[in-house]
């Protein structure tokens, strides 16, 4: 608590302590040490206000909720800043079923989250999240289609997918909002039981940010 709110709560049950003296002149009470003028004394009922104890209590229960109020900003303020982008930067780029599609090439990596080894995003804190994937897929037999997943470990789910159609160059996008607690982790997988094969060179890109 700084020393500004410190003062400003002493001077105040200051005042309230003194109070009394005050009411009591003002009725035409002697104050200690004064002769009485004959005038019959008029005594008040005593109130919350006039009981340094209530008042002091009173601040107190003001002073903590002012605190936890404070922390609450506090915490949004130096909320960290969570934002990456990443391509692949390889012109062609075998991908084996239910891995992960790596994106080598960090452009921003705003808090150091996202890992470029692993193509994984680990979330830093607990919050909304958008994320955005492209995949260009080259011509080929088959159709190609990718997953934007969430979870950790073996536990997890597809929350989109990104699909390219078979032989025709063909982009899958997706663009998705979600809630990620502090640990879960977000990827781009191969969601065929066969391998793909997808083109980089700023084709195809993942990215991440923290909302709030």
């Amino acid at each position: 608590m700084n020393t500004l709110v410190c003062m400003t709560l002493c001077l105040h049950v200051l005042a309230v302590m003194g109070r009394p003296a005050m009411e009591k002149r003002a009725m035409g009470q002697p104050a200690m040490g004064q002769p009485s003028m004959g005038k019959p004394a008029i005594v008040q009922p005593a109130t919350s206000l006039s009981n340094p104890l209530v008042t002091l209590q009173t601040l107190e229960a003001e002073v903590n909720a002012l605190k936890k109020k404070d922390g609450s900003c506090e915490n949004c303020r130096n909320s960290a800043t969570v934002a990456f982008t990443a391509i692949l930067d390889f012109p062609v780029v075998s991908i084996r079923p239910g891995h992960h599609i790596k994106f080598g090439n960090v452009v921003l990596n705003k808090g150091g989250a996202y890992n470029p080894s692993t193509g994984v995003f680990t979330a830093p804190v607990t919050g909304l999240y958008l994320f955005a994937a492209t995949v260009l897929h080259r011509p080929e037999e088959k159709s190609f289609d990718a997953a934007i997943v969430h979870g950790v470990g073996y536990n997890d789910k597809k929350v989109a997918i990104l699909h390219g159609a078979e032989k025709m160059w063909d982009e899958g996008s997706q663009t998705v909002i979600i809630q990620v607690n502090k640990g879960e982790q977000v990827w781009i997988r191969n969601d065929n039981t066969y391998n793909s094969l997808i083109t980089g060179i700023g084709y195809s890109s993942f990215a991440g940010y923290l909302l709030g």
